[in-house]
């Protein structure tokens, strides 16, 4: 019992690491820190085991976007599973305005052309006509 107490607070404490964890921003910094904003119908996912991770890549056709050069009508979207990792539960045949960057789920990865990642953390969510009039208002509307 005494040992059990001790390995307690430690376990606590190295969980910690395992944990999703966001700071809130307002919509402005959203756009500001994404690379592309895109509205789409999620048509596919498949899971992807990696070294060190889970995620899921989500095949998106492109109805439109916002704040990118070019993307083409169909790109790969990248999340973690979830549980911890800060992944998006995406459902597909549902549509969403997506939030995504061009680095991966390390610090140091990029990912390929017309390929974003986005998280919990980011400003993605199901399609929602209010937060794309507010889109709308501050950026302009792009069609691949």
């Amino acid at each position: 019992m005494k040992h059990l107490l001790l390995i307690i607070p430690f376990l606590c404490v190295a969980n910690q690491g395992f944990f999703c964890s966001c700071v809130y921003q307002t919509l402005d910094k959203h756009i500001d820190y994404t690379d592309a904003i895109l509205v789409g119908d999620v048509i596919s996912s498949r899971e992807v085991t990696g070294r060190i991770y889970i995620r899921y890549e989500y095949t998106v056709k492109v109805k439109h976007y916002y704040k990118a050069k070019q993307i083409e009508k169909v790109v790969k979207v990248v999340s973690g599973a979830g549980g911890g990792d800060c992944g998006y539960p995406f459902t597909v045949g549902k549509s969403y305005i997506i939030f995504g960057t061009k680095s991966g789920l390390t610090k140091d990865s990029t990912l390929p052309a017309n390929t974003f990642y986005t998280s919990i953390c980011d400003a993605t969510i199901p399609f929602d006509a209010e937060m794309q009039q507010k889109l709308n208002k501050r950026l302009t509307r792009k069609y691949p």
